[in-house]
């Protein structure tokens, strides 16, 4: 009677375990969900229902193991969610591999895969530290315009902070970012520093928001490279900063370098107040084999390439073939080459070429 009741006991469990929606896996193992294996971490969360609130199943819904030889592979909106909410809750993902292997359609308001913001020559909050390919497939309806929520320096793009980490091969289609209070936006990312990459990305759509604008990438400190990456968006600002690739690459350091190269822009670039440039706006970075391609306008500073290039860099190799009206300093590659005296934010100063 006892081994009955003991059999009753244990099938009644079994039954109830494979009939709830919750998945813990321990570190290590491997764990099957709709018939497909996956590598996990230890993880809990609702499998059927993914929610960037909600959610920390984490690597129980991707498959492969992160590796650069076996990446993590999303295949659609939610998966990227489940990566969004690793990174805002904490997780950089450094040394992790993704990559995407279908088209993805986003509805709703996005936010942004590291949510951090940018604090002077750095940044405070999440960031993306890992590496996200997107293996040449397209990403439509990006869409974030909850100004309220996204002002001042929060970074903002379809990643908002990537340090150290590489972002390429995304097509980002029909964009939508207006955020009149922000000065920190990019189709791709609002913010790339500590030496990350942007690579082979393309952008159509608009950005528009008051400074710091970049149809690819928002803005650029210290250190990183922005290369091979073609912009489409129109952008506009309101204030200061708007670029069809990077909005503002500036603060140096004597031992690290800025890059954008071999990038295009074909979309018209906007702005009300100072610096509106075809690659950059404000820039301290050296910039090479760029093509621009899109009418520039500004109340003040416009430069096919560069509307004003700051203490350091090299501007060589580029080519514009839009009209530039930018006030008293335009040019159709060059709108200003300007020395600042600030030390603390360029610390690296010298001939520019």
């Amino acid at each position: 009677m006892k081994k009955r009741t003991w059999l009753a006991a244990f099938l009644a469990l079994a039954l109830a375990l494979c009939l709830a929606p919750m998945a813990v896996f321990a570190e290590g193992e491997e764990a099957s969900f709709n018939g497909q294996t996956y590598d996990t971490f230890e993880a809990t969360g609702t499998v059927s229902s993914v929610t960037p609130t909600n959610c920390t199943v984490k690597d129980a819904v991707f498959t492969g193991s992160g590796t650069e030889a076996a990446p993590f592979q999303i295949s659609t909106a939610e998966q990227l969610m489940v990566l969004r909410a690793r990174v805002n809750g904490g997780n950089s993902c450094q040394g992790e591999y993704y990559k995407l292997t279908d088209n993805i359609t986003l509805t709703g308001e996005w936010a942004p895969i590291g949510d951090g913001e940018r604090s002077g020559a750095g940044y405070t909050g999440n960031a993306f530290k890992g590496t996200f390919d997107g293996a040449g497939h397209t990403i439509t309806g990006l869409a974030i315009t909850s100004d309220a929520s996204y002002q001042g320096d929060k970074a903002i793009g379809l990643f908002g902070v990537v340090a150290g980490g590489t972002v390429k091969n995304v097509i980002l289609k029909d964009v939508n970012i207006n955020c009149p209070s922000n000065e920190l936006a990019g189709g791709v990312a609002g913010l790339l520093c500590e030496d990350g990459t942007i690579s082979g990305c393309q952008v159509s759509g608009s950005v528009f928001i008051k400074d710091g604008a970049g149809g690819i990438l928002g803005r650029m400190v210290v250190s990183g490279t922005v290369e091979n990456c073609v912009n489409n968006a129109t952008v506009t600002c309101t204030a200061g900063g708007a670029a069809g690739v990077v909005g503002k690459a500036y603060y140096t350091r004597s031992e690290k370098t800025m890059t954008i190269t071999g990038c295009t822009n074909n979309g018209k670039i906007t702005n009300n107040g100072y610096h509106a440039g075809g690659i950059s706006a404000l820039c301290a970075a050296n910039v090479s084999g760029c093509v621009n391609k899109g009418e520039i306008v500004a109340g003040n500073t416009a430069g096919g390439i560069v509307a004003e290039q700051v203490n350091w860099g090299t501007v060589s190799g580029n080519t514009n073939s839009a009209a530039i009206t930018g006030g008293n300093n335009a040019g159709g590659i060059v709108g200003w080459v300007r020395y600042q005296t600030d030390t603390t934010s360029y610390a690296k100063s010298g001939t520019i070429s």
